[in-house]
């Protein structure tokens, strides 16, 4: 996992000035090298998975957060797996 990341463009900058999306990225920074769900997240922020969802995207579309893997249970896909690029 990179400890440090660089941000490049106004867009980066933007993403995560957002108050839901710095706590998200301090989620990850507490659970150093562990993917997380989207449910993961949103018990541990004691927020909606929708929301939580919807700011995970605009950080994985400006290449803050990537999709790790996927997993089935039980026949049900479970929720992608985030994490801080390598």
């Amino acid at each position: 996992m990179k400890e440090i990341l660089y941000l490049e463009t106004l867009e980066q900058i933007k993403a995560i000035s957002h108050p839901h999306r710095l706590a998200i990225l301090k989620t990850f920074a507490h659970n150093k090298d562990k993917p997380l769900t989207v449910k993961m997240i949103s018990d541990e922020l004691k927020e909606t998975p929708s929301k939580i969802h919807y700011h995970l995207k605009e950080l994985m579309k400006n290449d803050i957060l990537e999709i790790v893997d996927t997993r089935e249970i039980n026949g049900i896909i479970e929720n992608f797996i985030y994490q801080l690029p390598k």
